[in-house]
């Protein structure tokens, strides 16, 4: 639990609260991606591009990063 300002936007604490947490939690403590590893994400919602950012953030130093996007997904 976290307190936050009276003021706070709710739609961008939400997703600060989940999707960053989550996709860079994805990567650091759940895949434990390894030097020099290669990467693929599926989709690019909030918490696919936090997973990017959590690749790039970690000590991971992931060779190459893939994203596959459904159809119509952009």
């Amino acid at each position: 639990m976290a307190k936050v300002r009276e003021d706070a936007p709710f739609d961008k604490i939400c997703y600060i609260g989940c999707g960053v947490t989550t996709g860079i939690g994805a990567v650091i403590n759940t895949a434990k991606v390894e030097i020099g590893a290669k990467a693929v994400v599926f989709g690019l919602g909030g918490i696919g591009l936090n997973v990017i950012q959590g690749l790039r953030l970690s000590k991971s130093d992931a060779q190459r990063i893939e994203t596959i996007l459904r159809n119509g997904e952009a």
